[in-house]
């Protein structure tokens, strides 16, 4: 995936004070001018964003106008920005949203798997009920995609094909905000069957860390709307506004700029569906996430416990984005774990929060379990722990 040099050694697990296994990763802290703050490895090694981007594709439901339209409350942009855990509180929002939206569940292209939370698998087994796609936890993800697509009069079975307009307006707004041109982020197949983005971290970390701004209003984010549609399509893009029936780009029948074409303003402007991402996922990390044993969710509750603005968002295969303002900046963080080890994902994003001093120490030692967990045997013995091991590069790399 990358150079030798990309990925420098992060976590280390010991198992009776011996090396067991080691963890590289690279990491790119950016704040929302674009300046490398801190790094390891190398910040322009690009990877699969994949649940990451997540807040991301959700600003095409909301600044096309389609989440305004259909009236998707902040607990339903909550779930559309995260990765759920399939309890129940998320099933009945996920029918609430599908509801909302004049939508089916088999609409959905996701798939299925059991919930993340255990309880919630325990519940299943116990009635003898079999996961839907609503327990898949990029349900609501794809219910917001196929709700832009329904209010732009686009084409519903193929949503997710890489060159349906709702995909390719969320890959111009991210390379927008990530400092990109659209062709500059290659295309691969998320696990839930949608396009996975494959961006710098740096990148990547200049959009968390815009999200931060937007959220928090600290103005880094003064770009015009006219800017952002022209990063959407190029010129010579057709527009078919028949009712469901178009080829798949997207249409200025309902007043909405996903097409470069116009110079109308987006129904909601860039900065506004940005704050709106943040608010939602501030103030609901249980809907984000879940109830239990979810970093997303245990972070951003600790952080907000702290009076520190903050917004996490896993990804698969070892990828962790955060966005945070500290003393009036915004920075964005992105880490890469090389082997997708999750729990060295987490150990790292909480040493990253500590190395920066985003997180004062009470915090730090309330997320002990990820930051620093104990093994243990079968019998809940402690024989080893996971450490983390490396020291941030400030300002350029090394």
């Amino acid at each position: 995936m990358g150079s030798t040099n990309s990925y420098q050694p992060m976590v280390e697990i010991t198992r009776n004070a011996r090396l067991e296994s080691l963890h590289r990763g690279a990491v790119a802290v950016v704040d929302a001018r674009g300046k490398l703050v801190a790094s390891l490895g190398n910040p322009k090694q690009p990877a699969y964003l994949r649940s990451a981007a997540k807040p991301f594709q959700a600003l095409a439901l909301i600044c096309s106008g389609a989440a305004d339209a259909f009236g998707v409350t902040e607990e339903e942009l909550a779930l559309i920005c995260g990765s759920h855990s399939g309890e129940a509180c998320h099933i009945a929002i996920m029918e609430s949203l599908l509801r909302r939206t004049g939508l089916r569940a088999e609409q959905l292209h996701c798939g299925i798997h059991p919930p993340f939370d255990a309880q919630a698998r325990r519940t299943l087994v116990e009635s003898g009920i079999t996961p839907t796609v609503l327990h898949n936890n990029c349900s609501g993800k794809h219910a917001a995609m196929l709700a832009t697509s329904k209010h732009l009069g686009l084409t519903l079975e193929d949503y997710a094909d890489p060159e349906h307009g709702v995909q390719t307006a969320i890959q111009g707004i991210l390379a927008f905000l990530a400092g990109l041109e659209p062709h500059e982020i290659e295309i691969g197949v998320d696990g839930c069957a949608v396009p996975a983005f494959y961006v710098p971290l740096r990148s990547f970390s200049l959009a968390m860390a815009r999200l931060a701004a937007a959220g928090e209003g600290t103005d880094e984010v003064r770009q015009e709307d006219e800017a952002l549609e022209d990063a959407l399509y190029d010129e010579e893009d057709e527009v078919d506004g028949t009712e469901g029936g178009g080829t798949g780009r997207a249409e200025t029948a309902t007043g909405g700029a996903l097409d470069g074409e116009t110079d109308e303003s987006l129904p909601v402007s860039l900065p506004d569906g940005l704050a709106r991402v943040w608010r939602a996922m501030i103030s609901h990390p249980v809907i984000f996430g879940g109830s239990r044993g979810r970093l997303d969710t245990d972070l951003m509750r600790v952080a907000a416990e702290h009076g520190v603005p903050l917004v996490a968002k896993s990804g698969a295969e070892g990828v962790y984005a955060m966005a945070v303002v500290s003393d009036g900046e915004a920075y964005g963080i992105t880490i890469k774990i090389e082997d997708g080890a999750e729990r060295a994902r987490n150990s790292a994003a909480i040493e990253v929060l500590r190395q920066l001093d985003l997180l004062p120490e009470e915090a730090i030692d309330l997320l002990s379990g990820y930051h620093q967990p104990v093994i243990l045997t079968r019998r809940d013995e402690a024989v080893g722990e996971v450490n983390p091991i490396f020291r941030l590069n400030r300002g350029l790399p090394a």
